[in-house]
């Protein structure tokens, strides 16, 4: 019996993990929600999971179904324990390579080897249908299919074999003990008779002082690596129970490499789902909304209080609110128009989009309330940027190639995102030059979110619609920071920007002294 992986189902193509961060991901804040996620998971290389999606709506229903399993106190617990016990193994494998006394390696392998069987048989009886405390069981695909090949595994008469093998030696290598006599310029090594636990005495002797429990064996020097004496020890008792030395080395011939392949890949991929659940867990308790979204390949819009993760992270340090906003397009409707004042949450409404369409193609939970949302095979932005003054090429035509490789690239079933194009040119060339870029995507049938303070693009289309960022009724100071779908007003409301930074009439008079 095979499993193949624990991120896409059975029969899908070899999922091509990329290490290159796609273009979108700096406009849209993804790099920081990804760094903040990947940020405890160093070891793992997660990054490449997040950057590339599948393409596939079995895979992401497949991903959706494993994140909700994990969702399960037991069973996301049961899967960290089993990767806790595997690091150690990891750990101590590494200790087995690196150490120079032959007979401490061997000896770090053996406990590597306990580790390891540990992990299995504590994951296989956690995820079996006696283990499990909920009465229907895993509900997906995904981890049932591995609970079958773990049972499989576990009960294989290889690792049988190997189990016993290993739990056998390791309890001869356990009932070694030894009896060391100090004094000024010697010490004896002897047969230890009396059968004493010094951490026991330990514990006794300092219970009054000290909150947790010593159970830690006692070491001669901090260093992981043997000193002179002790390597003097060890010589002296392996002469004593070289038996059980000369098990040790054949059984490390006989194990080079123990660790499962399919094992080491699930407990990889795994941490995708656990990472991204680690990380909503503040912004829930926090009070933030996440869903998993209905997702078809058919040309659906439809968000319910969808918000700006990395904005919502911010504001859950700050104690800060954050207005959420809804976007619905039906029918042959593809294109938004927004406009509206600066600083009226125009941005942030772009990027929450496309987060919430990236992690719904990554088959993770979006920030939304409910979310029903088309399977895009891309994501194209163009945010603008500040003009870099030594570059060879202007602002505009720098815009302008961005532009054309999205244009070129671009399928009916992408998502484009273009926030404040053609900002150095006249307002009559960006009109002219903004249609000619919505009429292409018209024609493709592609969803396309253009932000603009020309408001006569929201008019450019049948398949057109117009949103608009909202001021407070009677104060058109006060952003609200609401998207409305509404006819564009053709206000900029630039007033409340230059009264801010004192460049309104009144303060430049004032200033001037006339």
């Amino acid at each position: 019996m095979e499993f193949q992986s624990i991120l896409q189902n059975e029969g899908s193509s070899e999922w091509p993990a990329t290490t290159r961060e796609p273009g979108c991901f700096a406009d849209l804040n993804l790099d920081q929600i990804v760094g903040a996620i990947v940020t405890d998971y160093e070891e793992y290389d997660l990054m490449p999971f997040f950057r590339q999606m599948p393409g596939s709506l079995e895979t992401v229903v497949y991903r959706q179904e494993v994140m909700r399993d994990l969702e399960v106190s037991f069973v996301r617990n049961s899967i960290i324990a089993f990767s806790l016990e595997l690091r150690k193994a990891r750990e101590f494998l590494g200790y087995g390579k690196t150490l120079h006394n032959p007979d401490q390696r061997r000896k770090w392998r053996l406990d590597a080897a306990m580790r390891y069987c540990s992990a299995v048989l504590g994951l296989e009886t956690a995820l079996s249908s006696k283990g499990l405390p909920m009465a229907s069981g895993l509900s997906s695909q995904g981890l049932r299919q591995f609970s079958a090949w773990l049972r499989a595994y576990r009960n294989s008469a290889e690792f049988t074999a190997f189990h016993a093998q290993t739990e056998g030696l390791h309890q001869e290598a356990t009932r070694i003990r030894y009896r060391l006599e100090m004094g000024r310029d010697r010490v004896v090594v002897g047969e230890d008779d009396a059968d004493t636990d010094y951490c026991e005495e330990i514990n006794a002797t300092f219970a009054p002082l000290i909150d947790v429990p010593f159970n830690e064996q006692i070491h001669f020097f901090a260093d992981l690596e043997m000193s002179m004496l002790e390597n003097r020890i060890l010589e002296i008792v392996k002469d004593k129970h070289l038996e059980t030395f000369v098990k040790l080395e054949k059984w490390c011939d006989e194990h080079p490499d123990f660790l499962d392949d399919t094992l080491v890949r699930f407990d990889r991929e795994v941490q995708f789902y656990l990472s991204f659940l680690s990380f909503l867990a503040p912004l829930q308790k926090h009070g933030f909304c996440f869903s998993y979204p209905d997702m078809s390949i058919d040309q659906h819009l439809e968000i319910t209080e969808g918000y700006d993760l990395a904005l919502a992270a911010k504001c859950m340090e700050s104690g800060t609110d954050l207005v959420p906003n809804d976007c619905l397009l039906s029918g042959s409707e593809r294109l938004m128009v927004l406009t509206g004042p600066n600083q009226g949450g125009k941005t942030t409404y772009a990027r929450a989009l496309g987060q919430i369409l990236y992690l719904a193609a990554l088959g993770c939970p979006v920030p939304a309330r409910k979310a029903r949302v088309f399977l895009c095979d891309t994501i194209y932005t163009h945010f603008s940027v500040e003009e870099d003054i030594g570059a060879q090429s202007g602002r505009l035509q720098e815009e302008l190639l961005r532009v054309r490789a999205i244009l070129e690239r671009a399928t009916g079933h992408s998502l484009i995102i273009l926030n404040e194009l053609f900002s150095t040119t006249t307002t009559r060339d960006a009109h002219a030059m903004g249609k000619r870029i919505l009429d292409h995507f018209a024609a493709l049938d592609c969803f396309c979110l253009y932000v603009t303070h020309i408001h006569e693009l929201a008019q450019s289309s049948p398949k057109a619609v117009s949103l608009v960022a909202a001021v407070q009724e009677g104060n058109s100071d006060v952003r609200t920071y609401r998207i409305l779908r509404k006819p564009a007003d053709g206000q900029a409301y630039a007033h409340a920007i230059a009264a801010k930074y004192h460049l309104d009439y009144r303060s430049v008079k004032d200033r001037v002294g006339t």
